[in-house]
């Protein structure tokens, strides 16, 4: 079945609107404030708010679930979150995790992007948590969430129909950078990239820059020495 995928830039990254035959759920919702913006889009598609099947967010960081809160209210929509980030979407806030290169880290030493008005955003509770993997089935979707973490604990990524939504697993902004600039824990990170690229998935969807192919991912992962 094929899948129609529609980003919606929302603050510091994109939400993904996903589109399977009849059924359609969002990927992230953005930093706070952009839930209006969000639901237009839903709506221009011919798809009534309250009709989405669920909210997957990818990692409990103010730019995935910023909007969280105020879509479930204007929806009731389920949201679904990996176990190890239910505590953080409930308090309302993450630090951003350690730099994966010396301008970072530094950034993260001085204290720049680590204030409450970069980690905090309005909390919301999680209807749906899983550990390793979750079958989609219940939402009459085909596809499944996965574990990745590395960026965060609970990091986690939709894969759908070889498309998969990777949350901060992976980049792709300025100068084609793929590899993450924060990460709490690189070996699970390299663990989760390895993952993914033995699922059988054509296309990457960062929440922060567009789409990677297979080619590009594994391409970055060999020159890291990720793999061989």
């Amino acid at each position: 079945m094929s899948v129609k995928v529609t980003p919606v830039k929302a603050g510091w990254g994109y939400v993904y609107l996903v589109r399977q035959g009849d059924n359609a759920f969002l990927v992230d919702s953005g930093n706070k404030g952009f839930e209006d913006r969000i639901l237009k889009v839903v709506k221009s598609k011919n798809i009534t708010p309250g009709a989405l099947k669920f909210l997957f967010v990818t990692h409990a960081h103010f730019d995935h679930a910023g909007s969280a809160a105020a879509l479930v209210k204007k929806t009731g929509l389920p949201l679904i979150a990996h176990a190890q980030e239910v505590k953080y979407l409930e308090r309302g806030g993450r630090n951003l995790p350690k730099g994966t290169s010396g301008f970072y880290k530094f950034l993260i030493a001085a204290g720049k992007v680590t204030g409450k008005m970069f980690s905090s955003f309005p909390p919301v509770k999680t209807t749906i948590s899983f550990e390793d993997e979750l079958d989609l089935k219940d939402f009459g979707v085909e596809g499944k969430i996965i574990h990745t973490p590395g960026h965060t604990s609970g990091s986690s990524s939709l894969i759908i129909d070889a498309n998969a939504f990777v949350g901060d697993t992976l980049f792709n902004i300025w100068n084609g950078v793929i590899y993450p600039v924060f990460a709490d824990n690189i070996n699970l990170l390299h663990e989760s990239w390895r993952k993914l690229l033995e699922e059988e998935v054509k296309y990457f969807y960062p929440a922060h820059g567009k789409r990677l192919t297979y080619k590009e991912f594994k391409k970055e992962a060999i020159k890291r020495g990720i793999i061989w």
